[in-house]
C-alpha cells in the first residue's frame, strides 16, 4: 500500500520534486551516507591534484582547503540531524573559547558569532525548505522579534541611501563592520527564538544551568588565585552576574542538594560576590547586576530575607563609606560626565535621521565627521548605554521594536514563572526565580554600557561572547514553559476516555 500510494505521489510531482521526495523525504539516511562518502573522496582527489606542487606556505593552505570544506560540510550535517544540542554547544562555546577567525580588518568573527549563524542557516533550511513550513512555538515575542530585524534590514539600506554626504566615505569603506554590526543585531533576538524552539526537555536546561555554575566555580578560583582567567576563557560582561544568579536560585529552591554541593554553592556565590564588590568594586557594571540579581532572587524567595540583606548592605556601607564615596565620585566626574555628553550628541545626529536612525554602526561615521571627538568624547565611551544606541542606529522604529520585545520577555518570564509547576527535587522552582529575575536585570543593564547588544566601536563584535547569556535566559524562559505546556496536554485524558 506505502509502494502504491508513494507512486501515485511521484506522477503528480515535478522532477524536482521527486527528487526532493527520493532523496530527502524517503531516503535521507542513505543519500547522507553517500553524499558525504563521495565528497570525502571528491576533497581527497582535490587536495592530491592541488599538492601536487608545492611552493610555498600558501600552497599548502590551498591544498587543504577541500578538506576544511568537508569538514565544515560535517558541522552542517551534526547541527542538522542534532538541533537540540546546539543550545548546550552555544553556552560551550562562549565560556571556553572566547576567539575567532581575523577578518584582516582588526576585527575577528568569534566562534559564537559563527556559531549562531550557522546554527541559524541551518534551523531556517530545516523549516522553509525540508518541512516547508514555520514551526514556531506560538509566542507574544515572536512577531516583535521578527519586525525588529526587518527595521535592522531597512535601516542598513535606507542609511546607505540617503547619507550625509560627509559621512559617504567611511560609509562605504567601512562596509563590513556596518554588515556585521546588522547581523548581530538581528542573531541575537533570533536566538530567543533558536533556543526555545530547540530545548525540548529539562535535561538540557539542567545542563545549561550547572554548567554556569560549574565553570564559574573554577573561574572564580582562577580569578582570585591567578588574577584572571586563562585564555581563551570567557569571564567578561555579566559572567559573574549570572554564575550568582543559579547558584543562588538552585541553593534557595532545590530541597535535594547534598551538604556539600550546598557549600560549594555557597563559595562559589562568595568569590564572585568578592571578585565584583571587593577587587572591582569601581566598575558599575560588573557588581550592580549581580548585587540586584542576588537580591531579587533572594525576595523571591522569601520576603523575610530583606532584612539579614538589609543589614549585609548597612554594614558594608558603613565599613566602606570612604571607598564608596571615592567610587562614585570618579564614577560620576569620568564615565558619568562624559556619557552624557555622548548621549547628548547621538540624539543630535539622530534628530536628522529619526524614523530609521543613522544605520548600524552609523552614528560613529556622524561623530568623526562633526568633530565629536575633539570636544572630549573618547571612541571607548561613545553612548556606552544600550537604548540610547538602539535609538541612535534604528531611531524610533529601532527603539520601539526593541521596548516591545523586553516588555514581551518580560510578560513571558512572568507567565513562565507563574504556570510553571514545581517539581518534586526543586530544581525547577530554581531556575524560574532565576529566570523572572534576569528580565530586571537586563533591563537595568541595558542602562549601563551596551551589554545586550555589543557597540561595533565599543565592545567590538566580539562581544557578542558575552551579550548573547542575556539573550539565553529569556530563551530557557520560553522553552520552559512550552516544555510544560507539552507535558501537560500529555496528562489530560483524551476525549474518547
Amino acid at each position: 500500500m506505502e509502494t502504491l500510494l508513494g507512486s501515485a505521489l511521484l506522477r503528480h510531482m515535478s522532477w524536482f520534486g521527486r527528487l526532493r521526495y527520493l532523496l530527502l523525504d524517503r531516503h535521507f539516511g542513505r543519500t547522507l551516507y553517500v553524499g558525504m562518502v563521495g565528497l570525502c573522496l571528491l576533497g581527497t582527489l582535490v587536495s592530491a591534484f592541488l599538492l601536487r606542487e608545492i611552493w610555498g606556505p600558501s600552497d599548502i593552505i590551498k591544498g587543504f582547503l577541500p578538506a576544511v570544506a568537508v569538514v565544515g560540510l560535517g558541522i552542517v550535517v551534526f547541527a542538522y540531524t542534532r538541533m537540540s544540542w546546539m543550545p548546550v554547544i552555544l553556552i560551550l562555546v562562549s565560556t571556553l573559547v572566547a576567539d575567532g577567525v581575523g577578518t584582516g580588518t582588526g576585527t575577528k568573527l568569534t566562534f559564537t558569532f559563527l556559531m549562531l549563524n550557522l546554527w541559524l542557516v541551518v534551523w531556517l533550511f530545516k523549516m522553509l525548505v525540508v518541512e516547508r513550513k514555520l514551526n514556531i512555538i506560538p509566542s507574544i515575542a515572536n512577531w516583535p522579534i521578527l519586525a525588529f530585524c526587518v527595521v535592522v534590514v531597512l535601516s542598513t539600506i535606507w542609511s546607505s541611501i540617503y547619507v550625509d554626504p560627509n559621512v559617504r566615505y567611511f560609509f562605504s569603506d567601512k562596509l563590513f563592520p556596518r554588515l556585521m554590526t546588522a547581523l548581530v543585531l538581528i542573531i541575537s533576538p533570533l536566538t530567543v527564538l533558536m533556543l526555545g524552539n530547540s530545548i525540548r526537555n529539562e535535561h538540557t536546561l539542567r545542563t545549561i544551568v550547572w554548567w554556569f555554575i560549574a565553570v564559574g566555580f573554577v573561574f572564580g578560583v582562577m580569578r582570585i588565585g591567578l588574577g584572571g582567567v586563562i585564555n581563551p576563557l570567557n569571564d567578561r560582561g555579566q559572567f559573574a552576574t549570572w554564575v550568582v544568579m543559579f547558584a543562588a536560585g538552585q541553593f534557595f529552591f532545590n530541597r535535594r542538594l547534598s551538604l556539600m554541593l550546598r557549600i560549594l554553592l555557597l563559595v562559589t556565590i562568595a568569590m564572585w560576590i568578592y571578585v565584583v564588590l571587593g577587587l572591582g568594586f569601581s566598575w558599575l557594571s560588573g557588581w550592580l547586576p549581580t548585587f540586584i540579581g542576588l537580591v531579587l532572587i533572594s525576595l523571591i524567595y522569601s520576603r523575610k530575607m530583606l532584612i539579614p540583606l538589609g543589614l549585609a548592605v548597612l554594614i558594608y556601607v558603613i565599613a566602606n563609606f570612604g571607598v564608596l564615596e571615592e567610587n562614585f565620585g570618579t564614577e560620576s566626574e569620568g564615565s558619568g560626565v562624559t556619557r552624557s555628553n555622548a548621549w547628548t550628541e547621538a540624539f543630535d545626529v539622530t534628530s536628522d535621521h529619526l524614523l530609521l536612525g543613522t544605520g548600524p554602526a552609523g552614528y560613529e561615521f556622524y561623530f568623526l565627521v562633526r568633530g565629536v571627538y575633539s570636544g572630549g568624547i573618547g571612541t571607548g565611551q561613545l553612548a556606552h548605554n544600550n537604548y540610547v544606541d538602539i535609538v541612535a542606529q534604528l531611531g524610533l522604529a529601532g527603539i520601539l521594536a526593541w521596548l516591545t520585545i523586553w516588555g514581551t520577555l518580560g510578560v513571558i518570564s512572568v507567565r513562565t514563572y507563574r504556570s510553571v509547576p514545581a517539581d518534586e527535587s526543586g530544581f525547577i522552582s530554581g531556575l524560574k526565580a532565576t529566570l523572572l529575575a534576569a528580565w530586571p536585570v537586563t533591563i537595568l543593564t541595558m542602562m549601563l554600557g551596551d551589554w545586550i547588544t555589543p557597540f561595533t566601536y565599543t565592545q567590538g563584535l566580539a562581544g557578542i561572547d558575552y551579550t548573547i547569556w542575556h539573550w539565553v535566559m529569556p530563551g530557557m524562559s520560553l522553552a520552559l514553559y512550552a516544555i510544560s505546556q507539552t507535558k501537560l496536554a500529555q496528562r489530560q485524558p483524551s476525549p474518547s476516555t
